[in-house]
């Protein structure tokens, strides 16, 4: 019966994540200002759940992982430029990973991609969230239809490709009639 249930967790758990890949990929550019702020939301509630809970017990540290968090996101939208760096952070990062599985060259397109993002902001602001938006819902895919499975890297990366170059389009799609 506790497996039943697990099972069922993850399934839920991965349906929820397998949505917001897809509204990343898809709708990326329209939701930009809240993603950033979910990503400065992220960013900071563990820290703040650290600091709360080692001063305060649990308590603190949900008050903590609440004020870091709200904290973080108003800081994300707030310094959009510092976002939009981040943002290209996270997309070089999984670049990288992509390529190889080493930390060196992630952190180095990480970089990289953070300048060019605050550089040319509109044009990757839908690169980004389409690329972080299809590596989200190609995992979450494979984790709901093919649990278990070992699926080759070049089918992987093909249907990540795949799934890129369509929340791309579609993304410029939308801009172009806006």
């Amino acid at each position: 019966m506790l497996d039943n249930i697990k099972s069922r967790l993850d399934t839920e758990l991965w349906i929820v994540i397998l949505l917001i890949g897809l509204i990343l990929c898809f709708m990326g550019n329209q939701v930009f200002l809240k993603s950033l702020f979910v990503f400065g939301f992220l960013a900071l509630a563990l820290p703040g759940y650290l600091v709360g809970n080692q001063t305060y017990g649990l308590p603190g540290g949900i008050f903590g992982l609440f004020a870091g968090g709200i904290l973080g996101g108003i800081l994300f939208i707030s310094l959009y430029q510092v976002g939009l760096f981040m943002l290209g952070l996270l997309v070089g990062g999984a670049i990288g990973l992509i390529l190889s599985g080493e930390i060196l060259l992630p952190a180095v397109l990480g970089i990289l991609t953070g300048i060019a993002f605050v550089v040319f902001s509109g044009e990757f602001i839908i690169f980004g969230t389409a690329l972080i938006g299809s590596y989200i819902v190609c995992e979450s895919l494979f984790a709901l239809l093919l649990p278990g499975w070992t699926v080759s890297p070049g089918m992987v990366f093909s249907f990540k490709l795949i799934i890129f170059v369509l929340g791309m389009l579609f993304q410029i799609g939308i801009q172009s009639k806006h």
